[in-house]
């Protein structure tokens, strides 16, 4: 199907062609990536935006006694293909499949995982370094940082830390303009104005016309006479050179074999891609196709809503922006995450109370700290395994401080089809035991939408968590809609002593479980927690006397609030079965929400067999066998 392609399975096929048919390869990955993730989903614009750096990458150097080291690993899906992995793409970020990001368990060629950004030149630093000690000098050390990622605070660290030793390193800064919103900020307008400039310009046509002449002669002499003396780089004591066409393959080609042989290093060469290049849709709009699910090239990615269904971040979009009308001191706050949580409406309407902090989740933490000490309301949205980067400011700063900061934390939980790096399982383990702090889990929609409003009249630190699925009907709650603090609601009482705690969503698993557990004369209740924090003590009291608790929450076992739960009740005299369900003690791979729900007896099913399982232990009946509509041995009892 494809002239060259189809010869390449590993770097070292790749090194066989001749420089002039690298043109023609990079067409035929742009058709691969296109043909195969319309058919998958995946990070698409990005793949695009990096297909001749890729190519010229392992062209020149040799993997993996070299050692390249991308950042943000969405971008590295023509990678993986030139590296063993083309014949996988149909199982891309499916159960059990190939991983969307960079996974050194998969392949010898991913030097490290890489979910989030700016960790490649720290990393970078600490390989080059540990092989010094050992006297290991052959090896290059590549690092790619990109996509925004070049606006984290963490990488002025690193480039901090590597000028100041003189670490040997090739950092590649491959400048789109783009993390996943556009990029924002004092940094890129720097970059900007380097690729804008004529001077730039010029010694960028030099260098290609002199086939890498100019460099090899000093270009630092040249950029010295026509550029003011030196770059933010250069004063922190990395070598800048470009910026350089990032989709002429032939000239990163040279580009690379001058870094490689070159001893005047650290250096960072700036190379200018296009996100989306080679697919024109994408091209137009980069947001959009940065992550896509399936579609059909010809048409597009169309964009519905399945069923007519709202998403939890659907409900805070139209909310915030209603809220945002309401109180006029309200702002919004994400750091680079415009389009993802849910703020673009409210960005458009309430341009002056919006605020893009790029990918400085620990700026707009602290920041968001400011705006309350200022008496507004800021709303800090974030995913769940964002707010991991921002933990410290989270402490020291809001929840000492105990200053209104409203977290909007989205993809809380089971993710699903990116795998380990952005599974939101620990929010609450990591935020139950701060002092200060209020946590609520919307089981529903509107519940999300009475939690923002409520969260608004309260003067201390506030989390809302929610998952990326599709809004629960109100219909769950049975009427209970109404919100105290730090009360829950029961939504079913129980004849039988048998009590299913359900945190935020994972009510519609409760429920089901309870349906399928009445048809078979177990009488069994809900309460819906509704505050994770402060607890409902008056609950617990309550439920002392139960034969027969299970917790259910979409996070982490250990440390969970369904731990936190048994003990409390231990302590009041509780002495029936307890169990608490969630995620076991790893870090989830790829599926679904709904597949690894099953694995992790966390849906219906799962819910209802540990349910009998302890009733077992209550009463001796015989236990017959059926099968359920999931094909899943279902425990009932006679």
């Amino acid at each position: 199907m494809y002239r060259i392609l189809d010869k390449i399975n590993y770097p070292s096929d790749l090194k066989k062609l001749g420089i002039w048919e690298l043109d023609e390869l990079c067409k035929e990955i742009r058709e691969f990536l296109i043909g195969n993730v319309s058919k998958t989903g995946g990070h698409f614009a990005p793949s695009l935006g990096v297909v001749e750096l890729s190519v010229a990458l392992h062209y020149v150097f040799d993997m993996p006694k070299d050692k390249i080291i991308w950042d943000v690993g969405h971008q590295a899906y023509v990678h993986k293909i030139l590296t063993g992995r083309k014949n996988r793409f149909g199982e891309l970020r499916k159960y059990k499949g190939l991983y969307g990001y960079l996974k050194p368990q998969e392949s010898e060629y991913d030097i490290v995982h890489a979910g989030h950004s700016s960790t490649s030149l720290s990393i970078a630093q600490g390989i080059y370094e540990g092989n010094r000690v050992k006297g290991i000098t052959e090896e290059n050390i590549v690092a790619i940082i990109g996509d925004g990622a070049i606006t984290a605070g963490m990488a002025y660290e690193a480039i901090n830390n590597i000028g100041f030793y003189k670490s040997k390193l090739i950092i590649i800064l491959n400048d789109n303009g783009m993390s996943i919103s556009p990029n924002v900020g004092s940094i890129t307008h720097i970059f900007n104005k380097l690729i804008m400039t004529k001077t730039s310009d010029y010694i960028k046509d030099k260098v290609y016309k002199s086939k890498m002449r100019i460099i090899s002669r000093g270009i630092e002499s040249i950029k010295s006479f026509f550029l003011p003396k030196s770059s933010i780089f250069d004063e922190l004591g990395v070598r800048y050179i470009g910026p350089f066409d990032g989709h002429n393959v032939v000239e990163l080609v040279k580009i690379f074999k001058y870094l490689k042989e070159s001893k005047d290093k650290p250096v960072i060469a700036h190379i200018i891609t296009k996100k989306g290049k080679g697919y024109k849709p994408a091209e137009d709009d980069p947001v959009k196709y940065h992550s896509v699910p399936a579609f059909d090239p010809k048409v597009g990615v169309v964009e519905t809503t399945p069923n007519g269904s709202m998403t939890y971040s659907d409900v805070f979009s139209m909310k915030v922006v209603e809220l945002g009308n309401k109180y006029k001191d309200l702002i919004c706050i994400t750091p680079a995450m415009k389009e993802g949580s849910g703020l673009s409406e409210f960005a458009r309407r309430y341009p002056d109370r919006f605020f893009d902090v790029a990918i400085a989740e620990q700026h707009g933490c602290a920041f968001s700290l400011g705006l309350s000490i200022a008496k507004t309301t800021p709303i800090y949205a974030i995913y769940s395994t964002f707010l991991q980067r921002a933990y410290d400011q989270v402490i020291h700063d809001v929840a000492i401080a105990d200053k209104k900061v409203i977290f909007a934390i989205d993809r809380a939980g089971i993710v699903g089809n990116d795998g380990e790096t952005h599974q939101g399982i620990f929010d609450i383990s990591f935020l139950k035991q701060l002092p200060n702090f209020v946590i609520m889990a919307p089981s529903t929609g509107k519940d999300l939408e009475r939690m923002l409003e409520f969260a608004i009249n309260i003067e201390h630190p506030t989390a809302i968590r929610y998952p990326k699925d599709k809004a629960n009907d109100d219909s769950l709650l049975n009427n209970k809609t109404e919100i105290k603090l730090g009360k829950s609601r029961k939504i079913y009482d129980s004849s039988n002593g048998i009590y299913i705690i359900s945190v935020g969503h994972m009510l519609k698993y409760s429920v089901k479980a309870r349906e399928i557990l009445i048809k078979e004369g177990l009488d069994v209740g809900i309460i819906d927690l509704t505050f994770i924090k402060p607890i409902d003590t008056e609950m617990l009291e309550e439920l002392t006397k139960a034969k027969i608790i299970i917790t259910v929450e979409d996070g982490i076992k250990y440390g969970g609030i369904g731990e936190t739960i048994g003990i409390e009740l231990y302590k009041r005299g509780f002495r029936g079965k307890f169990e608490n369900i969630g995620i076991p003690d790893l870090f989830p791979g790829l599926g679904s929400r709904e597949e690894l729900f099953r694995d992790y007896g966390m849906n219906e099913i799962g819910i209802t067999n540990k349910i009998i399982e302890l009733y077992n232990h209550l009463d001796k009946e015989d236990l017959r066998l059926s099968i359920s509509g999931n094909s899943e041995r279902l425990l009932i009892p006679k």
